[in-house]
C-alpha cells in the first residue's frame, strides 16, 4: 500500500486522488472580500453619478 499526496491511500492502479475543501474561515474571508469590493464598486459608481454637474 502506497500513501499518496495529501495522505490518502492509492488505489490498486497506484493513482492517488486527492480532493481539496478550503477550512470555512478561507470562504468566509473569499465571500467578504468580494463582498467588500462589490461595496466600494458601488459607491464610486454612486459618487461619480451624484457629483455630476447640472445642466
Amino acid at each position: 500500500m502506497t500513501v499518496g499526496a495529501g495522505g490518502s491511500i492509492a488505489d490498486s492502479l497506484g493513482n492517488a486522488t486527492l480532493t481539496t475543501v478550503p477550512e470555512p474561515a478561507t470562504t468566509v474571508a473569499l465571500l467578504g472580500g468580494a463582498a467588500g469590493l462589490f461595496v466600494m464598486y458601488r459607491r464610486r459608481q454612486r459618487k461619480a453619478v451624484t457629483t455630476a454637474p447640472a445642466a
